[in-house]
């Protein structure tokens, strides 16, 4: 699901990192085991079903998602351009649900995408992995078609190998070497967050909601049927209290929020997620 502040910047650290390979050795082992707990953290849980008297028939409701307005709502940032066809293109970044193979046990950095969503709702994407450059020792790019007939080169230039120094990284977009576009993730970051859905817990919290996303080997990605509901602390970079809660797995009869167990979630009419106090 949407990946929070610092998650996103370790993972594009990551995917600079000089001697990405199959079996890394050394200090880059250490820095995958490091990532890997860091990932970690963002806890995936299925919520417990409450009982009809801890879960109201009609309860206080904090904070509604709403399909309609909020699904992927992430997606359409102030972070954008405009191709020069005149296309209008968003930029955001996720983590895919699985492997390059298909599967699940991979490498953290090579589920992380760079996100470019058209005007008419056409995804497009690129591996922080196959984009990143770094120095003289990472080079990347891929050639996109966001114009019928016409491809532009992203690229990811990561300015240190830190989490803080991939905050400072840039994405470049060019045509035939001409730069036309180039932003900071941690402008890309900050427009993500603007989307977030406030939750007025026990601590505040931002809610998202989005489609899961799939990759292929060829670095390809595509939304699933499945979507996710992600609860971040607001105002922090620290990810032991966030939680990633898969959508079908929350019913409208109502489960004991993970977050917080003073609050409840339940599936309303219209498949919009309700977290209420419960009772």
């Amino acid at each position: 699901m949407i990946p929070p502040r610092a998650l996103l910047a370790a993972s594009l650290w990551l995917a600079a990192s000089p001697v990405l390979s199959a079996e890394p050795t050394g200090r880059v082992q250490d820095a995958f085991r490091f990532a890997d707990t860091f990932f970690s953290r963002f806890h995936l849980v299925r919520p417990e079903p409450c009982t009809p008297i801890t879960c109201a028939a009609a309860p206080a409701v904090v904070a509604r998602l709403d399909p309609k307005a909020d699904m992927d709502r992430y997606l359409r940032t102030r972070t954008s351009f405009r191709t020069p066809g005149g296309r209008l293109i968003h930029v955001a970044a996720n983590r895919t649900v699985d492997c390059p193979d298909g599967g699940t046990d991979c490498m953290g950095f090579r589920k992380y995408y760079i996100l470019f969503l058209a005007e008419d709702g056409e995804l497009f994407g690129a591996s922080a992995f196959q984009i990143a450059n770094y120095s003289v020792l990472k080079k990347g790019g891929k050639d996109i078609p966001f114009d019928p007939g016409r491809t532009l080169t992203v690229r990811l230039f990561v300015a240190g190998l830190s989490v803080e120094g991939a905050k400072d990284s840039t994405l470049e977009v060019s045509a035939r070497g001409k730069l036309i576009y180039k932003v900071r993730i941690k402008d890309v970051i900050a427009a993500m967050s603007e989307a977030a859905v406030p939750v007025p817990l026990s601590r505040p919290y931002e809610a998202y909601l989005g489609r899961d996303l799939h990759q292929n080997a060829a670095g390809d990605c595509w939304f699933g049927s499945d979507s996710t509901l992600a609860l971040i602390p607001k105002g922090t970079d620290k990810e032991e209290d966030a939680y990633s809660i898969p959508v079908r797995s929350i019913s409208s009869e109502g489960a004991v929020l993970p977050v917080d167990g003073a609050y409840g979630l339940r599936l309303a009419p219209g498949n919009a997620v309700e977290i209420f106090k419960r009772s």
